[in-house]
């Protein structure tokens, strides 16, 4: 019994310590825009840096579209499959 009563008695000083400290939080309003957090004389920038915590890299190949371009592709990849085929008959050889 004493139990109960003493719980019911912390329980109601825990609810008024709560109300007094709720009803000093009225002054608080609700900020619709970003302008509404800039004070009315504006604000004065006085330093100005960049600070990044992660950094990304992202490559992309560029294709070229030109014709030119790609006989002298389809040359030089011929060329790297003669010389691999020379390397295979060298391995061979030896």
């Amino acid at each position: 019994m004493n139990f109960l009563i003493i719980l019911l008695c912390s329980m109601l000083i825990a609810l008024a310590i709560c109300m007094a400290v709720r009803s000093q939080m009225k002054t608080a309003q609700i900020a619709t825009t970003a302008s509404d957090y800039i004070p009315k004389g504006g604000f004065k920038l006085t330093a100005q840096s960049d600070e990044f915590l992660y950094m990304t890299t992202s490559r992309k190949k560029i294709e070229k579209d030109s014709s030119s371009t790609n006989q002298k592709d389809s040359s030089s990849s011929n060329d790297d499959k003669n010389n691999s085929s020379n390397r295979r008959s060298s391995s061979k050889r030896k």
